[in-house]
């Protein structure tokens, strides 16, 4: 199962910072999803959040492991 697990500091800070000030809705969306992951949010409990599909959350994490 794929979850993000770990983030440094700074990794964590940006990404706070994207989902709440952000001005592409895309980008904060993207990072609610990876926060919410760190925070031991399943795939599909972050997609019914978020209103997407799992496939597009697990593509998501895929990026951000790239």
């Amino acid at each position: 199962m794929k979850q993000v697990r770990a983030l440094l500091p700074h990794e964590f800070t940006t990404l706070e910072e994207a989902f709440k000030n952000h001005p592409k809705h895309r980008c904060r969306v993207r990072a609610h999803a990876i926060l919410s992951s760190y925070h031991g949010f399943t795939i599909k409990q972050i997609s019914q959040l978020l209103l997407v599909r799992s496939s597009t959350v697990s593509l998501w994490f895929d990026q951000w492991f790239e």
